[in-house]
């Protein structure tokens, strides 16, 4: 059996290196990437009287270790399977995006929620949460005004 020299082994470490950021950048942060982005025509909906209104905004300030948790990423599948058709849900990942940690106030605070009422107005702030109870309760609350 041959052995590998040093030149090999380094090429080897680098292709798997690259291999492993494909998959989690696929599987982990793809199905997040189109949410981060609103589309004008997603930002209202028709209400029970026939009248255009705006929808409230969910943005979620994650981290890439955010995303690779299993229960935040479960937890955001739900909320946005539950409430996508009445709420724009924005997935702000910090550690690829620096410039978030400026405006906003979440630097070693995620999860964190920033909840906008219809009118822009914030309406709820939450810092070290992914509890689908916490996000729901948030999700009511702003849908209820």
């Amino acid at each position: 059996m041959n052995k590998l020299n040093k030149d090999e082994i380094t090429m080897l470490k680098i292709a798997v290196a690259t291999v492993l950021s494909t998959l989690i950048l696929f599987f982990i942060i793809h199905p997040y990437a189109n949410r981060q982005t609103v589309q004008n025509e997603e930002q209202t909906t028709i209400n029970s009287d026939g009248e255009e209104i705006k929808k409230p905004i969910f943005t979620y300030y994650v981290t890439s270790a955010d995303l690779k948790d299993k229960e935040i990423k479960a937890c955001l599948e739900r909320l946005t399977e539950e409430y996508g058709t009445r709420v724009v849900f924005e997935i702000k990942n910090v550690s690829e995006n620096r410039k978030l940690l400026d405006e906003y106030p979440v630097k070693d605070r995620t999860p964190a929620l920033i909840m906008q009422d219809r009118n822009g107005n914030v309406s709820d702030i939450l810092f070290k949460t992914a509890e689908y109870k916490n996000l729901k309760e948030s999700l009511e609350r702003v849908l209820e005004n």
